[in-house]
């Protein structure tokens, strides 16, 4: 089995810091009121 990925070790220290979390639900919902979160997901994923 494969160890954490560098996302996933990212998505872990967001979820474990308050600051961060807070950070990452503001930015979430700035991005989802200009929809613009999906496609900047995809981006990120096409290789």
């Amino acid at each position: 089995m494969q160890g954490n990925t560098s996302d996933e070790n990212l998505r872990e220290q967001m979820e474990s810091k308050w600051y961060l979390g807070l950070a990452k639900t503001i930015l979430n919902g700035v991005l989802t009121f200009f929809g613009v979160g999906d496609s900047l997901k995809i981006m990120y994923l096409k290789p």
